[in-house]
């Protein structure tokens, strides 16, 4: 309706400028309109015929080459006379019949006779060019034998009666679309779908990464750089690292959507990525919802199989991961449902067709504590059917509770991969952790000198602030931490800690998390190739 008044404004505009009558501009931009929506409604017939893109092209672009012949060839009025002359023959009954279906026809004869009356022509009795008397709401809705003179006996509807066809045209085209797509939903369809690939009797990974290399030329940018990580078969495993780090690259060239400079890629033992067909054993859950919102997440999830080529019957426990819990929200519009409800439909529509590997980035990002976990829930489900699964996060502790292992990327280097448990051992640290009152530079000198006198130099203080003191000790010399905890269990009467009394409100003692793992791992690193004899003092353990 507001883009009818548009028109109408613009056309009465615009008539009063450049037509004889204002109505003249009214009722040209009204039927410019109605054959627009009417070619609308046959381009969404034609998409619902062709089951690929390229079949869709061919037949648009044929409809617009032949709607702009039939536009030249019915601009003319002995054209138009000659179809709608009386005593006319079967053939030109009958193409007058066929052209029916092109909105263009209909287009044609009514500017026909807007031009005839707005511009000069040629009268047929004088041979004159003469000036028309103006185009109006009389013209449009009366026979034209009646407006304007004709040679022979021409028997013609009213321009009315055309734009009533270009409307009952679009109704056509509308309800043949519905029709044929409920056909041909229901028919089986000719599309390849991709079903699981048959699990390899080795021990073979699912996924092998070796050596991969990629560099941006735009940027100059080595996003990997000889990155080696083999993904176990019906196991979680989380990629971790900075931003830039080279994890988006590196998933990238695994879904296919770069290809690598250097380095191969093996599923199963076999070589992968040379038939683009490869790359459907992959799918992405992406880092934000690919939804519309205004659906249901059941109707998301049925275009979505639509658009994947899968048939109704195919066998996909998407939907059921999803639904449970749902109950009547799997109607709601997507747009209603919680952060955590709308992430465990993008992971459903990522499940669709049946990939060997889920590959989900960052699906808990942005999401509120509760949501989070359900998320979290969703995919440890998922992790009991033996679902692959690459998980990309900066959550630690989502990759300590999920994941059976971790690899962390650094600028395009895998640096350790292992599982959660093996990459905090690896350095062999605990956590005493200070809450403190109120905090001095005497206050953090004595604490220092309290752990020297009993550690030695075989500490660190890992973060100190107004609040938090956080310091490392090898968890080796547990008989010396035993002698921390005791001496700050009895802080008050204890002579050695009684000065720490007025500063520090609460103790514990943590194990290493894989969030400082994950630190020092970088730190080590960035230390190894400052110096490689300081490197070379820490080897790093194998994967």
């Amino acid at each position: 309706l507001f883009l009818a008044l548009a028109v109408a404004a613009v056309g009465v505009a615009a008539g009063s400028v450049t037509f004889a009558t204002p109505e003249a501009g009214f009722l040209a931009f009204w039927v410019l309109y109605a054959v627009l929506v009417a070619y609308k409604a046959l381009g969404i017939l034609v998409a619902t015929l062709c089951e690929d893109f390229k079949g869709a092209n061919r037949v648009a672009y044929t409809i617009i080459v032949l709607s702009l012949f039939l536009q030249l060839f019915f601009s003319q009025r002995v054209t138009t006379d000659l179809f709608f002359a009386e005593g006319r023959t079967w053939m030109i009954a009958a193409a007058d019949f066929v052209l029916g279906i092109f909105p263009s026809f209909a287009f044609s004869v009514i500017f026909n006779n807007l031009h005839y009356l707005e511009g000069s022509h040629l009268n047929p009795s004088t041979f004159n060019y003469e000036k028309g008397d103006g185009y109006n709401f009389t013209v449009y809705f009366t026979r034209p034998d009646s407006v304007r003179p004709v040679v022979g006996r021409v028997s013609r509807p009213s321009d009315f009666s055309f734009h009533l066809i270009l409307f009952a045209l679009s109704l056509a085209f509308f309800l043949a679309a519905a029709i044929l797509d409920r056909l041909l939903s229901s028919a089986p369809s000719k599309r390849k779908v991709h079903a699981p690939s048959e699990k390899a009797s080795n021990n073979s990974p699912l996924f092998d990464l070796k050596g991969v290399k990629k560099r941006y030329r735009s940027n100059n940018v080595q996003a990997l750089d000889g990155a080696s990580l083999a993904l176990a078969e019906g196991r979680v495993t989380a990629l971790l690292g900075e931003n830039g780090a080279g994890k988006s690259s590196l998933i990238s060239v695994l879904t296919g959507l770069e290809a690598a400079d250097e380095g191969t890629i093996e599923f199963r033992g076999q070589p992968f990525g040379k038939d683009r067909r490869d790359f459907l054993k992959v799918s992405v859950c992406p880092q934000f919802d690919l939804l519309w919102p205004s659906l249901s997440a059941q109707k998301n999830l049925e275009i979505q199989a639509k658009l994947r080529g899968l048939p109704p019957a195919f066998p996909d426990p998407a939907v059921a991961y999803s639904t449970p819990g749902l109950g009547a929200q799997r109607r709601v519009p997507v747009c209603r449902l919680s952060g955590g409800t709308r992430r465990r439909v993008s992971i459903a529509a990522a499940l669709l067709g049946g990939a060997d590997l889920l590959v989900l980035d960052e699906p808990t990002t942005g999401l509120d504590p509760l949501s989070r976990r359900a998320v979290w829930d969703f995919v440890r489900k998922l992790k009991a059917e033996s679902r692959s699964i690459l998980l990309t996060t900066h959550i630690m502790d989502e990759a300590d509770l999920i994941a059976d292992s971790v690899a962390i990327i650094s600028k395009g280097k895998i640096l350790a991969h292992a599982s959660p448990a093996a990459i905090k051992a690896r350095f062999q640290r605990m956590n005493p952790v200070f809450g403190l009152k109120k905090s001095s530079a005497e206050f953090f000198s004595d604490l220092e000198d309290f752990f020297r006198s009993i550690f030695g130099a075989d500490f660190e203080v890992k973060f100190k602030s107004d609040s938090v003191v956080k310091i490392n000790v090898p968890s080796r010399r547990m008989e010396q931490v035993y002698q921390v905890v005791e001496a700050f269990e009895s802080m008050e009467s204890s002579p050695e800690t009684r000065k720490f009394f007025d500063f520090v409100e609460n103790f514990e003692v943590s194990s290493l998390d894989l969030e400082e793992a994950f630190i020092l791992i970088n730190e080590e690193n960035e230390a190894r190739k400052a110096s490689p004899d300081a490197g070379a003092k820490q080897p790093r353990p194998e994967s």
